[in-house]
């Protein structure tokens, strides 16, 4: 997937963790969910797709609804 995101560290210096927040990272993790249950090792979105220097490099698999989007969301893998 691609967009923009929040990343920081949380904690003190003791402990402490690095985080990422927003819409790209929950899509994220669904599309790893969705490619893991197809038996692909990786998928992107149609977002992620137009971002490509050469989209050809990719190849439409299928469109999906994601848990928490409203509609479908266009899938590609590498050729």
């Amino acid at each position: 997937n691609a967009g923009e995101l929040l990343l920081g560290t949380l904690g003190d210096k003791v402990r402490s963790d690095l985080t990422v927040l927003g819409d790209v990272v929950n899509v994220a993790a669904r599309l790893e969910a969705v490619a893991k249950a197809m038996g692909e090792p990786v998928l992107v979105t149609e977002q992620a797709r137009e971002r490509l220097a050469d989209p050809s490099v990719v190849e439409h698999v299928a469109h999906r609804e994601l848990r928490g989007r409203d509609g479908v969301v266009g899938l590609y893998r590498p050729r």
